[in-house]
């Protein structure tokens, strides 16, 4: 199976102009062993391809340069060479994973940062708002059955909190899944939650003093990339960047036609041939986002809510598609789906549909890696201990292989 997977995985990433790769450790609750999960991601025909490569027992000290030559050493049994490829690392804070990327292109798991956000936010409320430090704890991992607990405190009070984390618990969560686009999201997002920290005249002092304190931790723990703002641009949503100056949206795309040239689209898009599409059948919503007052329809129009100017420099530059993308004026479906939405469009604009086919597949967050954290879990149960890490890591792969 692995064999034929690695054949697959050729003929795959011929055509990916780039792929991302997540990673993390995690240890076995029962002998507290190591082990590190590797992960690539990337687009085929319009579709999210998330896939296990290795997990392995770490034995060694968790450092950077042992964590690159993990991960180099995995790539090539894959017949993966670094250098040559264009790829995009995904991990979250840890500083030994930080170093371990100092010289790639590494974006940080966005829902880590968001909980190290309000986390750190908690603990920041000063001692003399215990009880609110306390109800707010609480609040961002209570139960529905657990609400009883806040009886005793300030409802007002206990609302407003509500409100304001309510935003950032359902931003993770749209945030963190792996079977959708997500890195055009988390700029959208990231205006999103600093709008809901405005404070009010009307709100209690307490609220104040969180608000105040979230805003400082999200510049603090957000970690906003060229390439957050290039997914941006890539969604006919939130194309114009209206948050944005004139000169930084300039910036913007002229980073787009970089990094188009980069990887070599503009080259191999003058001889592409002309993808074929067929139809593709929407996903059912999860049930979920059905109650959430937050959805990605609404962030994306709001974001892009104002109309930007053309760029300066349109008029001295030759007629091409990302100009014509610029001015185009599109009505997007909602619910839609951006890889569909590229896929159909992959003849009129050649270059951008091949990048944003590419760049889009990559997550924003780990969401594939705690599923697999998650599966391994039950294979490693108590009476599975005896299990090398060779069986482990072929049981994960064939559990991962099937679904994909």
């Amino acid at each position: 199976k692995r064999l034929e997977f690695i054949e697959m995985l050729k003929v795959d990433l011929k055509n990916a102009k780039l792929f991302g790769i997540t990673c993390d450790y995690w240890k076995n609750k029962y002998s507290c062993e190591s082990y590190l999960t590797i992960n690539m991601h990337y687009g085929e025909n319009g579709q999210i391809q998330n896939v296990m490569l290795k997990t392995m027992l770490f034995t060694a000290s968790k450092t950077g340069e042992n964590t690159w030559n993990a991960i180099l050493a995995t790539l090539n049994s894959y017949g993966i060479d670094s250098d040559k490829c264009h790829i995009i690392f995904i991990t979250d804070n840890g500083a030994n994973l930080v170093k371990a990327f100092k010289r790639e292109a590494h974006l940080r798991y966005v829902c880590h940062c968001i909980n190290l956000t309000v986390q750190q936010a908690i603990e920041s409320v000063p001692v003399t708002e215990m009880q609110t430090s306390w109800m707010i704890s609480n609040y961002w991992g209570l139960r529905l059955e657990e609400k009883h607990f806040l009886d005793n405190i300030d409802h007002t009070l206990a609302k407003e909190v509500a409100d304001l984390l309510s935003t950032f618990k359902i931003g993770s969560e749209l945030l963190s899944t792996d079977d959708t686009p997500t890195l055009h999201l988390v700029l959208p997002f990231f205006k999103k939650f600093k709008q809901c920290c405005v404070t009010r005249n009307s709100e209690k002092l307490a609220t104040t003093k969180l608000k105040g304190i979230l805003l400082q931790k999200l510049d603090e723990k957000i970690w906003l990339s060229e390439i957050h703002y290039i997914c941006s641009f890539l969604h006919p949503e939130t194309k114009s960047l209206s948050s944005l100056t004139q000169s930084e949206r300039n910036a913007v795309v002229a980073s787009v036609r970089k990094m188009i040239k980069t990887l070599g689209i503009d080259q191999e898009a003058l001889s592409a041939p002309t993808i074929a599409t067929t139809p593709t059948h929407k996903k059912n919503p999860n049930k979920r986002a059905k109650r959430d007052k937050l959805n990605v329809d609404d962030i994306l129009r709001e974001f892009g809510s104002k109309d930007a100017s053309s760029t300066d420099d349109e008029d001295d530059e030759p007629y091409d598609e990302i100009n014509e993308y610029i001015k185009t004026k599109f009505i997007y479906p909602k619910g839609g789906n951006i890889l569909t939405w590229w896929k159909d469009r992959s003849i009129i604009y050649k270059q951008l549909s091949r990048l944003a086919l590419s760049l889009l597949a990559i997550p924003a967050s780990s969401a594939t890696a705690e599923r697999i954290f998650s599966e391994t879990e039950r294979i490693l149960e108590a009476r599975r201990q005896l299990l090398s890490s060779e069986s482990v890591d072929s049981l994960v792969f064939f559990r991962n292989f099937n679904e994909n």
